[in-house]
């Protein structure tokens, strides 16, 4: 079974790059993202996130937009299909993926596998972006165990020129087609790979799978657009959790709680846990703690095995009576590099009442309980740096 393909991409012309790209539109705000595409008629955004230009018929908004850009040259259609390669460069490290068109036969197949639970509305949405607007514009990231073959071939694509660079909060994207030479070869080594993992877009592949199964006679909308990086090269963080009230507690309480199943320590310093050793955060009334489980949970389900169960079975279910964090207005997430400040902000400025941070999921667990068809619980995973929006994506008719 074919598990990705290349595709004939629609993507910015050479001059129009740096207005055309933009985060995705699932770690913006409406206000930031307007901010983002502001002075900026081409960029990405007024299709991925139509809601900055409309409140009502968003979704025939982000059509007119792309037909636009296509009609005035902005936007152009490769003659051939072809791969592309996909890499971010920080700091630190390089993180080198391949572009194509991932299939959502396989994808009902498990063949490319989930870890997350999705959100009716959520996905609802991107079907109707889907629907009306005719093509895959956002990227999912997906990775493998990896492949030194396809690495070697990705690898001799980057020592030529690029086609497109772009630095983006000091991360440097860049991108380049794969020649007609090499096309062959990369489609033998993926053929040695026996399935993939979706690390995030849950939603927009739900949704393709939701719209090929309604338009069958369209060959592309039987693929969404997917990047794809080894186990090696993804980088997960922390998904900490913000909380509004403490369910009537006082926090002298509250904290007396906490000492039933976890050792509390006061932290003269922010605390962002590593997974070396399964201890928590906790900022409240502008002090952090250090909390650390006095019975870990012992289980071989790769489920309870995570940080973020210990966390919710032992703490925010029973002390905070949050049961359902996908849908308790009580719970906020926040995930990224450098957080302390802004969770320490937004604790300080009342708009939450403590916050927790955790350790981050390692891709081992991710591919673990992703082979034994298991899900993990909500926003357990937050993968950097995020890939742009806009260099490239493709029609469905």
């Amino acid at each position: 079974m074919t598990l990705l393909k290349p595709f004939n991409s629609i993507h910015p012309r050479v001059e129009d790059i740096d207005s055309v790209v933009a985060p995705p539109y699932d770690v913006v705000t409406v206000a930031q993202a307007k901010a983002f595409a502001k002075d900026k008629p081409n960029n990405i955004l007024h299709i991925t996130k139509p809601e900055i230009d409309a409140s009502e018929d968003i979704f025939q908004v982000a059509k007119q937009n792309l037909h636009r850009m296509l009609n005035d040259g902005v936007l152009i259609q490769d003659d051939e299909p072809s791969f592309y390669v996909y890499q971010i460069k920080t700091s630190t490290d390089v993180k080198t993926g391949l572009v194509g068109a991932a299939s959502t036969q396989a994808y009902a197949a498990n063949k490319i596998k989930r870890h997350e639970h999705t959100r009716p509305d959520k996905e609802q949405g991107r079907v109707q972006l889907l629907e009306n607007v005719g093509a895959q514009i956002s990227p999912i990231l997906l990775s493998y165990r990896r492949n030194e073959v396809l690495q070697t071939l990705l690898a001799t694509v980057t020592e030529q020129p690029s086609l497109y660079q772009v630095t983006h909060d000091s991360v440097l994207h860049s991108i380049w087609q794969v020649p007609a030479d090499k096309i062959e070869d990369i489609e033998q080594a993926l053929s040695a790979i026996p399935c993939l993992y979706i690390a995030d877009g849950h939603h927009r592949s739900a949704a393709a799978a939701r719209y090929a199964m309604t338009h069958p006679e369209q060959p592309w909308g039987q693929y969404f657009l997917s990047v794809l990086f080894p186990e090696d090269e993804l980088t997960i963080l922390g998904y900490h959790r913000l909380i509004r009230d403490l369910g009537g507690l006082s926090v002298d309480d509250f904290i007396a709680a906490c000492r039933n199943n976890f050792d509390v320590e006061i932290s003269e310093q922010a605390v962002i846990p590593t997974n070396k050793e399964l201890k928590f955060g906790l900022f409240i009334q502008n002090q952090w703690y250090v909390l650390t489980p006095k019975n870990p949970l012992r289980s071989d389900d790769p489920i309870q095995q995570l940080a973020v169960s210990v966390l919710h079975q032992q703490l925010i279910e029973p002390i905070l009576d949050i049961m359902d964090p996908r849908q308790d207005p009580r719970i906020d997430f926040v995930g990224g590099q450098s957080v302390a400040n802004e969770i320490e902000q937004r604790v300080s400025q009342s708009e939450f009442v403590c916050a927790f941070t955790l350790p981050a999921t390692t891709i081992e667990q991710i591919f673990e309980i992703s082979d034994h068809n298991q899900v993990t619980p909500p926003k357990s995973t937050w993968f950097e740096p995020k890939l742009l929006d806009g260099f490239f994506g493709f029609l469905l008719k």
